[in-house]
């Protein structure tokens, strides 16, 4: 997959509604953290890799996420969307 959509989760409910296929719901589940931790960013480098960031602009995003864990104001949030239900064919 050469792009990832960060809207896929938002989209869940109305594909699975529009199939007419199924029948469940969508459920949130948010992992949050105040501790800092390198590879959870990691990610954003291939940014820079793809031309779509400067290596100055991701230095200084990753220098910003540093300063606020060095003064124990970190946070971080990721929510992820879980649809359960069930073939309506069966």
């Amino acid at each position: 997959m050469a792009d990832c959509d960060s809207w896929m989760g938002r989209r869940l409910w109305r594909i699975f509604k529009r199939s007419g296929l199924f029948e469940g719901k969508i459920y949130p589940y948010v992992l949050t953290s105040t501790e800092f931790d390198h590879s959870s960013v990691r990610d954003f480098e291939a940014l820079v890799k793809r031309g779509m960031i400067s290596r100055e602009e991701y230095d200084r995003f990753l220098g910003d996420l540093q300063s606020l864990a060095d003064k124990g104001e970190y946070f971080q949030a990721i929510t992820t969307y879980i649809y359960v239900g069930k073939d309506k064919r069966r």
